[in-house]
Formats: C-alpha cells, structure tokens, sequence
C-alpha cells in the first residue's frame, strides 16, 4: 500500500482541502492518506473527510505557543530586534516546529505498517495539476527527495513566473555546501525497507531531542544522509513534481514554498478556483 501523509492546522485549513481535492482528481493510482490536524475543530476534521475518499485524520492537539519570536537559522537576536519582520518566513513560534516535526512521526508510524510498500510526506501548499504517478516519481531510488542546489544551477531562470521567490544562488549572494545536500524538505519520499525505517526512526528520534529548533529536521536529515550514503540511494525526481518557480500548467505539482502561496498571482488563482469548485 501506499500513503501519502500531512499534517495541518486552522492557518491551512484551506490549503490541505485544496491539496486533497487535487490528489483526489489527479493520481491515476490508489493512495491512502494520513493527515496529522493539530488543534483543528471537529467541522475541520469532516471538512478533510468529505474531499478525499480514503484519509485516516490524526486529532492531534498542543498547547505550545502560537507566538512567532524567534528566528530562522543560527542568529541569536533578542525578539525586541524583530518586530519589523515577526510576520514573515523568518521567523517561527513553537507551535509551528510542533507541525513541523511531527511528520517525522507520521512517516515512522506508516513505515512501520506491515503493508506499506511506499510514502511521501508532503507540504499542504502544494497542487496536483496533472495525473500523478507515484510509479514514476520512485523510478529510483530509496528516498525521494529534492536537492535544491542541482536544481536552483540547472533550471532556466529566464522564465521565471511573476512574483515568485528568487533565490540568491541566482544572484551570487549564497552558496552551498555538499555536507547538506537535502535543501528542500517539502516533499520526503520513502520505499519501506529495513535500512530505511532504521534511518528514519533514527531521524525522529534525534528531532525529538531538539523538537523545538526551526532547523532541526534540515540538519537531522543531512546528518544521517551522511550516514546511511553507502546503503541508501538518494534521488531527487524531475522537476515537474517541485514546480515552485513557473507554475506551468504542464507540471504535476505546483509547490507554494518560500511563500510563493501568497505573491505568485496564478497560483492564488489556481488556488481560488479549486476552493469555488470544493464548494
């Protein structure tokens, strides 16, 4: 069997609908979903059940703080500094580490069912445009995940969608290190084996022990890339599954990271005529 698994709140309510209708139109294969809803009504959790036809949801709560007062990355700055940007990516509150990294749990939880063959934990921003063949997406490899390096020097910038986020790699102010390869952790793919679900429960054991650092499923899952290199093949799909740059209508999935969910104005379109059609 195969699962896909999320996790959500009231903020993305909307999003993880959105991202549940389009999984329902689009996969030409039976998929079973795990969805995480942390603190989310009882109308929110029937909401879910109603757009997808096979989803297990996880009534989860937390009454860790919902305050965004501290910064993204290693800076140590006090929050008085940050009131100009407390609104924005950069900064983040406990309760969203809790969304964060609790899909670590969802995998083990998943992979750890006699009867999983694969799963892919992904991001609620995301859209399935067209048919999606999760046989395709794992033509290889052991994890899927996406290197955002070879793909950020790969890709033609000069079709770049209107209003997305432009990385600095493009401008030469950022570079990267081959000690983190795995930059995107949006979409994490697994095929079930004993060599995996010893990675991956290392994993949540080890984001367990810094479950409140923004940064601690980033540097976890390097650490043990590291690790496993020579028993785990690591693959990164084609970049249909990751559009978060040019929206084509020729893509799989659009992704709404880096909050491109919010500035790209055709994905807010795309967006808002799939919530008209969910009513």
């Amino acid at each position: 069997m195969d699962y896909i698994t999320v996790s959500t709140d009231t903020e993305y309510i909307e999003h993880t609908l959105c991202f549940l209708y389009t999984l329902q139109q689009h996969s030409t294969t039976h998929i079973k979903v795990l969805a995480r809803g942390v603190n989310l009504s009882s109308t929110c959790i029937d909401s879910l059940r109603s757009v997808y036809d096979d989803i297990t949801v996880i009534d989860d709560s937390t009454d860790l703080s919902t305050k965004r007062d501290k910064l993204k990355g290693d800076q140590s700055w006090e929050w008085s500094s940050l009131s100009d940007i407390k609104n924005n990516s950069f900064t983040y509150s406990d309760f969203m580490c809790y969304i964060n990294n609790m899909r670590f749990d969802n995998i083990c939880t998943l992979i750890d069912l006699p009867d999983t063959n694969r799963v892919i934990n992904m991001d609620v921003d995301q859209l399935f445009i067209n048919s999606f063949d999760i046989n395709d997406m794992f033509k290889q490899g052991d994890i899927v995940t996406f290197n955002e390096h070879d793909q950020l020097t790969s890709i033609d910038t000069s079709d770049i969608h209107a209003g997305v986020w432009i990385p600095e790699v493009w401008t030469g102010g950022d570079t990267y290190t081959t000690d983190y390869p795995l930059n995107d952790e949006s979409i994490i793919g697994v095929v079930n084996s004993e060599t995996t679900r010893d990675y991956f429960n290392q994993a949540k054991r080890m984001i367990h022990e810094d479950f409140l650092n923004w940064d601690a499923d980033y540097n976890t899952i390097n650490y043990l890339y590291n690790q496993f290199a020579d028993r785990i093949s690591f693959t990164s799909p084609e970049l249909k599954y990751n559009d978060r740059w040019y929206y084509s209508p020729d893509s799989v999935i659009w992704n709404g990271a880096a909050n491109n969910r919010d500035k790209c104005q055709r994905y807010i379109d795309k967006r808002r005529d799939i919530l008209n059609e969910i009513s």
